[in-house]
């Protein structure tokens, strides 16, 4: 917090106290580093809010209108009156970039009146929008909402009351939140990483001694259960009554390429390829405040591990004879209401419903390494009748 008692505010000259609140964001990799965030002017049609465009799409832009060096925080300001203490003005917590004031002036203040700006199916035609992007490539992710942002037209105009001409100070809002598009582009250059290398030889027949795991579009990976194990389990099932109680996937961090430097997700989007419903697990045990589809554990520490539900998925292939369909994991978490309940849980796409395409979290997990004891497993809790 920094405080200016003696701030003089300048509309009217006003004694005041400023007092400026800096907050640091929440960031996602090289932490050290300031980013340039640059606001361009968009040459393109969005289309409306409800059309569908992929995140790897590039859009036309063009002029520079504003540009600022980000250095990692974001600030409120609060102005005072010295004299009773009333408030002469408020900024909320955010990123402020001053925009060039001509390209407003010209493209809007000065077509009032003009067809250009009659309607807003006109005018999303004659202002595309923004493009609101970073310089560099080796910095950090931070999130924000576009929801959120502000575009403030701050302008003086001249009124006459009583024959009395003065400069009044206005602003003027523009709409930049729900109703209009939104669009995002994501762009990864993985030349000579270690995740492009595992990518370029990745084997799903006899899988990969190490598996990349990455948010925001990111590789997942697929775990399949041989059938040998799982006839194993229907001899017992079959020959001797034996019931599968718990079946669960074990998934051991890769300390050698990864750690808990960075946040390590704590939750992952679970399906059975070919099928975009939810696991069946999550609706067998939707009452049960006990179950938790992943679990994670020491995350912190050396042994990191995460143990993924597939009870009922799995007693279906034993005991139903369900197809034993490969097992997909991606990082991310499944989108919940105000009450707690997942968004999309009676329909066929209900897979579509969460936060893989932002989160930043990634992760490297031991996959099949015959001589790793931490290799990935599938554990197997089974009674007897």
């Amino acid at each position: 917090t920094v405080t200016d008692e003696n701030y003089v505010y300048p509309e009217g000259n006003v004694p005041a106290k400023k007092v400026v609140v800096s907050y640091p964001v929440k960031k996602y990799g090289n932490g050290d580093k300031n980013l340039t965030i640059n606001v361009n002017t968009v040459e393109e049609f969005l289309g409306s809010s409800t059309d569908k465009i992929f995140s790897n799409k590039n859009i036309a832009t063009g002029q520079l209108l504003g540009s600022k060096v980000f250095k990692g925080s974001v600030s409120s300001v609060k102005i005072t009156k010295d004299a009773d203490n009333s408030e002469l003005f408020n900024r909320e917590v955010g990123l402020r970039i001053p925009l060039q004031a001509n390209y407003f002036q010209t493209n809007i203040l000065d077509k009032s009146k003009s067809p250009e700006l009659a309607d807003a199916a006109t005018f999303i035609r004659f202002i595309k929008g923004i493009k609101i992007s970073v310089t560099e490539n080796d910095g950090y992710i931070f999130k924000f909402t576009p929801n959120s942002v502000a575009l403030n037209i701050y302008y003086t105009s001249d009124k006459t009351v009583d024959g009395k001409t003065e400069r009044v100070h206005s602003v003027y809002a523009l709409d930049a939140a729900s109703s209009n598009a939104h669009i995002s582009l994501f762009d990864y250059d993985r030349a000579g990483s270690l995740v492009a290398n595992a990518l370029a030889s990745a084997n799903p027949t006899t899988g990969d001694a190490k598996v990349f795991a990455q948010g925001m579009g990111g590789p997942g990976l697929g775990i399949k259960i041989p059938a040998q194990a799982v006839q194993q389990i229907k001899d017992l099932y079959n020959a001797k009554k034996s019931v599968v109680v718990s079946a669960k996937i074990r998934l051991y961090r890769d300390n050698t390429t990864w750690n808990s430097t960075y946040a390590n997700p704590t939750e992952f989007l679970v399906k059975q390829k070919g099928l975009n419903t939810f696991l069946t697990d999550m609706s067998a045990y939707v009452y049960n405040r006990n179950f938790d589809l992943v679990r994670a554990y020491n995350l912190k520490e050396q042994d990191a591990y995460y143990d993924i539900s597939i009870t009922e998925a799995f007693k279906q292939i034993v005991e139903k004879e369900a197809e034993n369909r490969d097992f997909i994991l991606n990082v991310g978490q499944y989108t919940v209401s105000s009450t707690g309940s997942y968004i999309g849980g009676a329909f066929t796409d209900s897979q579509n419903y969460n936060t893989a395409a932002y989160t930043p979290n990634r992760i490297v997990l031991v996959g099949t390494d015959p001589g790793n004891p931490k290799r990935a497993s599938l554990r197997v809790l089974y009674v007897k009748k």
